[in-house]
């Protein structure tokens, strides 16, 4: 990777089996409210999309749902942004800090929600 800036990141990372059960659970339950989160316009221009490794096999109980939701398979949950050095020393580095943060908020309080 040659990048001379930094990331912004935000997310679940490293969840417990609990945490993970929980997580994986909740999205179940809200399958339509958490893809909303990941399609809405503000977080797939800025980030992109949801990222995360994941499990090779995945608990019965989702099964059929990794058919229409694929990220209940995932380890992790998580999306980034790059911000150049032009931007670091930039006088709008923390507007942009806090305009990515308030994008990635409502999904953030879905994940933490969800781990519960």
């Amino acid at each position: 990777m040659d990048f001379n800036g930094i990331r912004f990141y935000g997310g679940a990372h490293f969840l417990d089996k609990d945490q993970l059960q929980n997580l994986r659970e909740y999205i179940a339950s809200n399958l339509d409210e958490f893809k909303n989160l990941y399609s809405e316009k503000s977080f797939k221009n800025k980030f992109g999309k949801l990222l995360g490794e994941q499990n090779k096999r995945i608990p019965k109980e989702f099964k059929e749902i990794v058919e229409t939701e694929p990220l209940i398979a995932n380890k992790q949950f998580y999306y980034s942004t790059e911000l150049s050095l032009k931007k670091l020393v930039s006088n709008t580095l923390m507007d942009t800090i806090m305009k990515l943060y308030f994008v990635g908020k409502p999904i953030n309080q879905f994940l933490t929600e969800g781990i519960k």
